[in-house]
């Protein structure tokens, strides 16, 4: 499995431009960088919380669907437009608590790793 990070630009706030402003912005440049076909999942507080084993058996079932492409979306300081969130395949949150943008996309980055882990038969607790 070939992992890639991807990241965009800061959004400038500026005085005239609203939260939900940026939001739309923000989800129209992360639709461009999606992959045609992707499966995507958001990362959202209101999404479904799995165990690491969960997260391996899920990307397993995703993988059997015959998707090439799998995409974690990561939200900025205002979280993701609801528009982008709709169009996802799945929502899946970290923790009932709030991250930094950096520290959500480490804990996601362990949590991946953890579930190729499992996938391989590897002992993954020590």
């Amino acid at each position: 499995m070939e992992i890639n990070v991807l990241q965009t630009k800061k959004i400038r706030a500026g005085s005239k431009k609203s939260h939900q402003k940026i939001l739309e912005l923000e989800a129209d440049v992360i639709r461009k960088m999606i992959p045609t076909g992707s499966y995507t999942i958001a990362m959202e507080p209101s999404g479904r919380c799995l165990t690491s084993e969960e997260l391996a058996k899920t990307i397993t079932e995703i993988e059997a669907m015959g998707h090439r492409d799998l995409v974690f979306i990561i939200g900025g300081p205002f979280g993701l437009a609801a528009s982008l969130v709709a169009g996802c395949n799945q929502c899946l949150s970290l923790s009932p608590m709030t991250f930094t943008h950096d520290m959500a996309r480490l804990i996601l980055a362990e949590q991946i790793y953890r579930a190729c882990t499992i996938r391989s038969g590897l002992p993954y607790h020590h």
